[in-house]
């Protein structure tokens, strides 16, 4: 459960001398505001089907967060974007940007038992100023010491530096890169992400013999910016590599913007004991974690505060009171949340009946 302090009543704040995470205090107003929307999203993830964390599963997520720690959140969507994250165990991110201010309000939120690694941003205007994150709760997973970025071989680097980070969880040793990959629908962009990709494939195909640093189970993960029937050409590759998607999130929207797209992925070369929970339909367990429809009826609340945060970008510019709606969701929530859908899946850490039956068979 996360730290709520900030939303508690200024008298209960001072009289137990509980911390402050964000970076400025919410009215009486706001603080109810945020608890109801909390109380939404706790429902909502049970809805969704999250799964409950137990003794013998971790709940793996990825999420790009748009431009997180360059974007002015109004502080109550700090609140809400670790509740999201506290339904799962760690937490792939993209576009964390130069300032890491974000991030560390919000691992203060989570709580004392969570902890990230990221890497360095990469320089350039092609890479963004931006870096990779890794969250997770050490009561759940331990980093087993192995991180580093990825440097490819032959040729030059790629426009946002791979980021490669080993963890424990119970019987459970793997790695995790996380990548995030040129967009547009262009030829030469398709073009881009299949050489990024098959650099790291080359990059990492010597690697996969070495022992103890979770080679034998990777799971590649991260915004791919694929679009349907044009990047198919880069699924084939990694498939190529033994890298393969969990059916359940082949073709789900992962974008805000409802544009039906499978930016975000989830790839995985493993060994017969790293198991994907099964659901009633036989197949792994996976999907995303709709956040748009927790704020449809929210849009005029938030007038106010966006008109505010467009003028103090646009300064000599009129905010278009008609095209708000739209500002609403294209702009203004993707600052505040993201553009991106959490997409998660469910791993078993304890392969104990797999591995004795695959014993027993050999005797």
């Amino acid at each position: 459960m996360p730290n709520y302090y900030d939303l508690l009543s200024e008298s209960e704040i001072e009289k137990h001398g509980h911390p402050r995470f964000i970076e400025r205090s919410l009215n009486k107003q706001e603080k109810k505001r945020a608890i109801k929307k909390i109380l939404q999203i706790k429902e909502s993830i049970v809805e969704q089907g999250i799964p409950k964390k137990q003794g013998d599963n971790l709940l793996v997520a990825n999420w790009n967060l748009k431009e997180f720690g360059q974007t002015s959140k109004h502080p109550e969507f700090h609140y809400y974007i670790a509740e999201m994250m506290s339904a799962f165990d760690l937490i792939v991110v993209q576009e964390v940007r130069r300032s890491i201010r974000e991030l560390q309000i919000l691992v203060n939120i989570l709580g004392q038992h969570w902890a990230y690694v990221i890497n360095d941003v990469t320089e350039g205007s092609a890479g963004n100023s931006e870096r990779g994150a890794i969250i997770y709760d050490k009561r759940r997973v331990d980093f087993n010491g192995f991180s580093g970025e990825l440097v490819v071989v032959d040729g030059p680097q790629l426009k946002r530096t791979p980021h490669i980070t080993g963890f424990i969880s119970g019987w459970k040793h793997f790695s995790i890169i996380n990548v995030h990959l040129d967009p547009g629908k262009k030829s030469e962009n398709k073009l881009h992400r299949y050489d990024e990709l098959k650099r790291i494939m080359e990059t990492m195909s010597p690697k996969l013999k070495t022992q103890g640093l979770g080679y034998e189970n990777i799971i590649l993960t991260g915004d791919f910016n694929f679009y349907p029937n044009i990047d198919d050409e880069s699924v084939d590759l990694l498939a190529g590599y033994d890298f393969k998607q969990l059916t359940k999130l082949e073709s789900v929207d992962t974008t805000l913007a409802k544009n039906n797209y499978t930016y975000d992925r989830v790839f995985i070369r493993r060994d017969k004991y790293f198991e994907i929970v099964k659901g009633e339909d036989g197949l792994e367990k996976g999907g995303t974690l709709d956040f748009r429809s927790l704020f449809e009826d929210d849009v005029e609340t938030y007038r106010a505060m966006a008109r505010e945060d467009y003028q103090r970008r646009n300064p000599s510019k009129t905010f278009n009171e008609a095209n708000y709606p739209n500002y609403f969701w294209v702009h203004w929530l993707s600052r505040q949340m993201s553009d991106h859908y959490p997409i998660w899946f469910e791993l078993k850490t304890d392969s104990a009946t797999t591995y004795l039956n695959s014993a027993f068979s050999k005797l």
